[in-house]
């Protein structure tokens, strides 16, 4: 025989929204603020290191904590000393920045501006340009399509050496129609490939203070027409690449 047992709860479970982090990156080179946020009044926000849920008796998260070292932290929220939301679970990583090109390399760049190669043809997705022949060639000073002799079925590739201003983890971001990529010294970083109408898409890498090698891909099969590409860090809004960032390389 079964016996069912019927159980009243009175009132509504204190369950609320988990806290979120704010700080944007998951990666650092040398240290990164942890910056954790809830958007529920009176409650506290506990945070642990490693595997086990945050308990009443691990840290209060007070404001923003340094880390130095690669760590796995977890957060919560906490009403009267009772956990009340589920954990979040962040990774950071700290990663080894790309190197700069060395300081006294043949043909260190001296004007600004970039190289780009204009190509026509009817492509879905971005070509293998070393196996094709530019119509024209030379330096500009921005991602502009000013050199083109065409509305329609063109491509662009440009090149130039940026100069990171301080060594840390850079978001770079292509906004195009149609399909675009961006390299850092020979690695793809942004994927924005493909037949589409205005899109954004981003990636990021941590660079060392100095010269790196830049290289951005455009085609425009029909339609509309557009590539921005922009960059951000931590102690950086995002915005355009800036022009004085960027120098004609050997």
């Amino acid at each position: 025989m079964n016996t069912v047992i019927a159980l009243e709860l009175k009132g509504q479970p204190d369950i609320t929204d988990p806290p979120v982090f704010v700080t944007e990156y998951d990666q650092f080179t040398d240290s990164i603020r942890v910056i954790a946020s809830s958007n529920r009044e009176k409650v506290e926000i506990r945070y642990a290191f490693g595997t086990t849920d945050p308990g009443s008796a691990s840290p209060l998260y007070s404001g923003p904590f340094t880390l130095k070292e690669p760590a796995r932290v977890g957060i919560r929220c906490f009403r009267d000393g009772k956990p009340v939301s589920a954990t979040v679970w962040r990774e950071f990583r700290k990663v080894i920045p790309v190197p700069a090109l060395p300081e006294r390399m043949p043909g260190h760049p001296s004007l600004p501006g970039l190289r780009y190669r204009y190509y026509e043809g009817e492509w879905d997705s971005l070509p293998d340009f070393n196996a094709l022949k530019p119509v024209r060639s030379g330096i500009q000073t921005d991602f502009g399509f000013s050199k083109r002799s065409q509305d329609e079925r063109f491509a662009f590739v440009y090149e130039a050496l940026v100069n990171i201003p301080e060594t840390g983890v850079y978001t770079f971001f292509t906004a195009s129609d149609d399909g675009s990529g961006l390299w850092i010294d020979g690695t793809q970083v942004v994927n924005n490939d493909g037949l589409h109408g205005m899109q954004e898409k981003q990636g990021d890498v941590a660079l060392e203070k100095g010269h790196h090698r830049l290289r951005v891909e455009f085609f425009e099969r029909t339609g509309s027409d557009l590539l921005t590409v922009s960059v951000r860090s931590a102690t950086m809004p995002k915005k355009e690449l800036p022009a004085q960032w960027m120098y004609i390389p050997d």
